[in-house]
């Protein structure tokens, strides 16, 4: 179930013994999707709720749905920084409460044109995509993917963040170097 921050703290716990009388681990999943200027103010209250309920919950962070902005050419698109500092934070806030994110929810794609370039949909990342070229190869319908580099990118730093927790080094998200490179640039 979809988790946006207008959702009251004790909503959705007090629906858990319906859903999961039993506390079965896994059956209930949480999607955030706050934004990356909203997560901070309410991702640690949804938490901490949760945990005082004492179901268990996998949550899963979708850092696509509330970055989602109008360019000037009038083009939907999504910032890469900002996709990665709404998960960022995300990884941190469930660090300092002793929470677990379980998954991370993303729109790419692969997709490639005729001359092997990819899709223009959203900006920034690795490859510096900027807003004035999202109209080169914008292709969706709908909402805007990251396209192949910038989907890696994303892979890269998750795989990254976790390496480190493996192997106990905890530093903090943000010090991690493909923040710093790709994510520091946000708009």
């Amino acid at each position: 179930m979809p988790y946006p921050p207008s959702t009251p703290n004790a909503a959705d716990p007090l629906s858990f013994p319906v859903v999961n009388p039993d506390r079965e681990p896994g059956r209930v999943t949480l999607i955030t999707r706050y934004g990356a200027n909203k997560i901070q103010d309410h991702l640690p209250t949804h938490i901490t709720s949760v945990q005082a309920s004492g179901h268990p919950v996998v949550w899963i962070c979708d850092p696509m749905h509330g970055n989602t902005k109008t360019s000037t050419s009038g083009l939907k698109t999504r910032h890469f920084g900002t996709i990665v500092s709404e998960l960022t934070a995300c990884l941190r806030i469930h660090a300092a409460h002793k929470s677990r994110l379980g998954g991370v929810s993303l729109e790419f794609t692969g997709e490639l044109n005729d001359q092997g370039f990819s899709v223009t949909e959203c900006v920034g990342g690795s490859m510096e995509l900027p807003e004035e070229e999202l109209g080169l190869r914008y292709q969706s319908f709908c909402d805007p993917r990251l396209n192949f580099e910038q989907s890696l990118d994303v892979a890269f730093l998750i795989s990254n963040h976790f390496k480190k927790e493996r192997r106990g080094v905890v530093d903090e998200v943000d010090s991690d170097v493909l923040y710093t490179e790709l994510a520091g640039r946000t708009q």
